[in-house]
Order: C-alpha cells, then structure tokens, then sequence
C-alpha cells in the first residue's frame, strides 16, 4: 500500500501528500492533516470534507505511513488499528516495529471494519475507542 501512495497526488489538490489518507470506500487520496489541502469549512481537513461528500459525513481512511485508520464522523475522528498485522496477528501502530514489509491483511480486522461503517456506527466506536485508548484527536483531520 505504502509503494502505491508513494508519490501519488491528493485527488483534490494535486500536491503530493506528506500524510496520504487513502478512502477504503472510494479509493481517492487525500491530504490528512495539511493546512495548505483544506476542506470547504476551514476549520475541517480534508478528510472530514471527503467523507462528507462520499460517505455523507462517514469515512473510513488507511494511513499508510503511520499505520492506522483514520475513522471520520464528521467532524468527530479517531485513529484506530490498521487492519494490516504481522506475522504473530498483531497490528504495527506508527511502524515502531521493523516489519513492515512483512504485514498481511488480516480479513477479520477488515470485516470489522466494514460492519461499523455498514451499521453507521463509526461515531460510536470512535468515542468507545477514544475512552478506552486516550486517543483524542482535538481537530478534525
């Protein structure tokens, strides 16, 4: 995943992203996080923007170079897991550890993933996921 967003540009403003969030709904690259690639409220990036046109508000982003999924309802977001693990099924936040050459898809985790955005439960899990972790991102990406 990491090969493909290398140098692809953000669908919105042309640049080439310094944090690429890739939409697991619609496949389009964002900027997540840049205060140049902003959305059409100025106080939301352009994740929040996105999902709101593509996902009415709900979005669901992978975060290559950190590892993570960003979850979007907007203007709420959390930062979860990625689905992708190593070889014991565990996941590599922020790439700490050295294998990341080696991760795999992990069906189940993806599945989870599918079922809360099916269900329209991402604002939910976002808050359960930022009370039991202490993750709280004050802005909106």
């Amino acid at each position: 995943v990491i090969k493909m967003v290398h140098k692809r540009p953000c669908s919105v403003c042309g640049n080439v992203p310094q944090e690429p969030a890739l939409c697991l709904l619609c496949g389009a690259l964002v900027c997540m996080g840049s205060q140049e690639c902003r959305g059409r409220d100025p106080r939301e990036g352009q994740c929040s923007d996105h999902a709101r046109r593509c996902g009415a508000g709900q979005g669901l982003f992978l975060v290559p170079y950190m590892a993570l999924v960003l979850a979007v309802s907007a203007p709420d977001c959390g930062l979860w897991d990625c689905p992708y693990v190593d070889q014991n099924g565990e996941p590599n936040p922020q790439l700490k550890r050295p294998c990341a050459l080696h991760l795999r898809l992990d069906e189940r985790r993806l599945d989870s993933l599918r079922q809360i955005y099916i269900k329209g439960s991402i604002r939910k899990e976002i808050f359960m996921y930022n009370e039991k972790t202490g993750r709280y991102l004050p802005n909106p990406l």
